[in-house]
């Protein structure tokens, strides 16, 4: 190994030895805000440029029947599936299932997390529409779509929400869950229904494959944005409790 290598990983290892395992999280969210906000400004002004239209574009007619836009492709229960599925980022069931799990976390006196949940759900709904009338993308053509959608296209909000709400639950009950097999699965099943969600609005027709992806990258980081500072604003209760 060169000795510039070898001196970066040598450097490397004693910082992070000193360093406490949620800390290291913190900066690893950190990297992750900065790695995913690149993302969504790259996606953002390809999109706007056009030049992600033709893939939007053919990824919306594959999963169309040829000559009939209105006819999704695959059996009827796989629209039906998608169609129950969709309602997981829809913004009345994402304020319901968090109120639900504030209320468990009120029983055990958790202000912190409740404070999490409300201000990334809220936030998430805030931004989706201030990002919407900044883009102003228009939805795909009407004949693809196979349910109403009102707003502006690019990003999808049904992507930002579940991301946010699914991924700040699944990061709380990893927190206490008993063990690494369980952690594991409850953040599997959280990224499975935020991928859900986002592939029910491409088969839908009401979403483009970049509105999705745009969603997807804005809710992970403002989900990790949401939870990095309830873990400052935790660290300094608790350290305020301490004097």
């Amino acid at each position: 190994m060169p000795p510039k290598i070898s001196a970066l990983v040598s450097r490397s290892r004693t910082w992070l030895a000193h360093r406490s395992a949620p800390e290291i999280l913190v900066y690893l969210g950190l990297l992750l805000v900065l790695i995913g906000s690149w993302g969504f400004v790259e996606l953002a002004d390809e999109m706007l440029e056009g030049g992600t239209q033709h893939f939007d574009d053919w990824v919306l007619q594959s999963l169309r029947k040829p000559g009939s836009p209105h006819e999704a492709i695959g059996p009827a229960w796989l629209h039906d599936f998608f169609l129950n599925v969709t309602a997981l980022g829809s913004g009345t069931l994402a304020v319901l299932i968090a109120l639900i799990v504030m209320g468990a976390l009120a029983l055990q006196g958790r202000r912190f997390s409740i404070a999490l949940i409300a201000v990334s759900v809220t936030g998430a709904g805030a931004l989706t529409t201030v990002l919407k009338e900044i883009f102003a993308r228009p939805r795909p053509p009407v004949e693809y779509r196979a349910v109403e959608a009102l707003q502006m296209s690019f990003p999808s909000g049904h992507s930002f929400i579940a991301a946010t709400l699914y991924l700040t639950i699944g990061a709380l009950l990893t927190g206490i869950a008993p063990t690494r097999g369980m952690k594991i699965y409850i953040m599997a099943v959280a990224i499975v229904l935020v991928v859900l969600v986002g592939l029910s609005r491409i088969y839908l027709g009401v979403h483009y494959t970049t509105d999705v992806l745009g969603g997807w990258c804005a809710g992970v980081i403002w989900a990790i944005a949401c939870s990095i500072a309830a873990h400052f604003l935790r660290s300094r209760h608790a350290r305020q409790q301490q004097r």
